[in-house]
């Protein structure tokens, strides 16, 4: 009985190992679409003083400059620093910066990535608001998944330590970990495990990309950051030393929500600061109050919008985590003769074999709103506005080598 809850522990863990890979991959795809995303250029703006490295407060300045105080500065270290600080020297160098950023599933967006132009950037400037957003979201879903798989880890060593769990997953004492010996331990739990799913959670521990997993990387992975009596300590120093204004976790879904913070400023200025003083003083609305009156629809219709685009933002992520997506192949199946472009009585016509039924006119304006060239035609290009997610909007962004294909 103590074995088979070892073993499921060890599953649950292994398995948000692979979900969150996956998740992280997904971001990073996202920036390296970027056209001007360059590695090297980006390190030396997170690298403002040119140490030729990244510490922690080199990551909390970027947090700050982009309103984002969601992380503490030990966060940083465990969470973001730690995992690809394979020098254990408490900072991020640039070869270890390339394995942070650079996708693993796209070998031809990481090549078109790494032979990108070095371009100056001085140390008081940001890279251009796409680049920022994509950094933030990517080191924000490293910080906040490492922290959710920690807790996993802390549970998981108090029932076995890492020589026995590597035991549970290597039966055939090779002294190594392969995607058969996955497989076998998931089929011996009754777990539907895909293969591309196991796939995800050797590459996650594969750390020298062989192929196998080592007794070393496999104990990297699963070994929590901080003891269980350091961890406990260390969050009451931070709930002691907390201000007392919370900062706000900001999420980032869409674009809308980076700047949230100058969304809390104006509804500072409508909120009255002395309800006493209102209630004995006529009420006089100042600019602000009356601005936020007299336009109260458009602001309920803004965010209407803000919500569909986090749905839709989640749903585009989603999709492109599917290892039968692919996006060349979405567009061909409505372009049958391979003419370059998709006509709204075409689109409809497909759309209808798959059982969706669209009305004519409400797909003509999304027509409308997709195609660049005012041409009624949606083309490659334009329709790539509808699975890449927010930030990789560019005017000419390349289908083929944003495609997640999964090989």
């Amino acid at each position: 009985m103590e074995n088979t809850r070892v073993k499921k522990a060890l599953a649950r863990l292994l398995v948000e190992i692979g979900q969150a890979e996956q998740q992280v991959e997904v971001l990073r795809q996202i920036l390296c679409e970027q056209d001007h995303f360059e590695t090297y250029s980006t390190f030396l703006r997170l690298d403002r003083t040119r140490k030729g490295f990244i510490g922690s407060k080199d990551f909390l300045s970027f947090f700050e400059e982009n309103h984002h105080e969601a992380h503490s500065e030990q966060d940083i270290k465990d969470f973001l620093i730690h995992p690809y600080d394979q020098d254990a020297d408490g900072d991020i160098s640039y070869a270890e910066f390339l394995k942070l950023v650079l996708p693993l599933d796209n070998p031809e967006l990481r090549t078109i990535t790494s032979q990108r132009p070095i371009y100056e950037i001085p140390q008081t400037q940001k890279l251009s608001y796409d680049i920022e957003y994509a950094l933030l979201r990517l080191f924000d879903r490293l910080i906040k998944s490492n922290r959710k798989l920690d807790v996993l880890k802390l549970q998981l060593s108090s029932y076995s330590d890492a020589e026995l769990l590597f035991s549970l997953l290597d039966k055939n004492q090779k002294g190594y970990i392969e995607l058969k010996a996955l497989n076998f331990f998931f089929q011996q739990l009754n777990l539907n495990i895909i293969d591309f799913e196991v796939l995800w959670i050797l590459r996650s521990m594969d750390l020298d990309i062989t192929g196998r997993v080592s007794m070393g990387e496999f104990k990297a992975m699963v070994t929590p950051v901080t003891p269980r009596n350091q961890r406990e300590g260390s969050v009451d120093q931070q709930k002691r030393a907390r201000p007392s204004k919370k900062p706000t976790d900001v999420s980032y879904s869409t674009q809308d929500e980076f700047h949230s913070s100058s969304r809390n400023k104006l509804a500072s200025l409508v909120t009255p600061q002395n309800a006493k003083e209102q209630k004995h003083k006529p009420k006089q609305l100042s600019k602000t109050q009356e601005l936020a009156e007299n336009h109260e629809p458009f602001f309920a219709f803004l965010k209407i919008i803000i919500k569909y685009e986090r749905e839709l933002e989640i749903l585009r992520e989603q999709l492109c985590l599917r290892k039968d997506f692919n996006i060349f192949d979405s567009f061909r199946y409505f372009d049958r003769d391979g003419l370059g472009y998709v006509t709204v009585a075409q689109m409809q016509e497909y759309l209808a074999k798959l059982n969706l039924s669209t009305d004519f006119s409400a797909l003509s304006l999304y027509f409308i709103r997709l195609n660049k060239n005012k041409t009624g035609q949606l083309r490659f290009s334009d329709l790539s506005l509808i699975h890449i997610s927010e930030p990789t909007r560019q005017a000419e962004i390349s289908y083929a080598v944003f495609c997640l294909k999964k090989k």
